[in-house]
């Protein structure tokens, strides 16, 4: 039997690049932001060394923030579409009151595990 070769990322280096783009982004990073960042290895390659994107923000204490929620935010926004050149994620980072309304467990899991409410 032939030793396998080492990984060309230590389990070391795929953490830290994820803590890195999370850090970036105020979420974690979607499949295609994964694979477009040439800083990093594939989304292939995090998936087989640490598992899914849940099983990662899960054995790193991150949130699990979908890129989906922010496209309802930018819908109800009060800015005009032609008009706006802001990342919508950047203003749901300023935007908290927004996820603690009428709905907010079904976006944010820490208020489903408190009942919907945040006190």
């Amino acid at each position: 039997m032939s030793a396998t070769a080492p990984y060309l990322y230590s389990e070391e280096e795929l953490i830290e690049g994820y803590f890195a783009m999370f850090r970036e982004l105020g979420r974690p990073p979607s499949i295609q932001e994964i694979n477009q960042d040439p800083r990093f290895p594939s989304y292939s390659t995090y998936l087989r060394r640490l598992g899914s994107k849940q099983d990662i923000c899960r054995n790193l204490n991150l949130p699990l923030i979908s890129p989906k929620i922010f496209a309802t935010f930018c819908q109800e926004c009060l800015m005009s579409r032609e008009s706006c050149d802001l990342d919508p994620f950047s203003c749901a980072r300023e935007a908290s009151l927004y996820f603690q309304g009428p709905g907010a467990e079904k976006a944010d899991p820490d208020l489903q595990e408190k009942g919907g409410e945040d006190r």
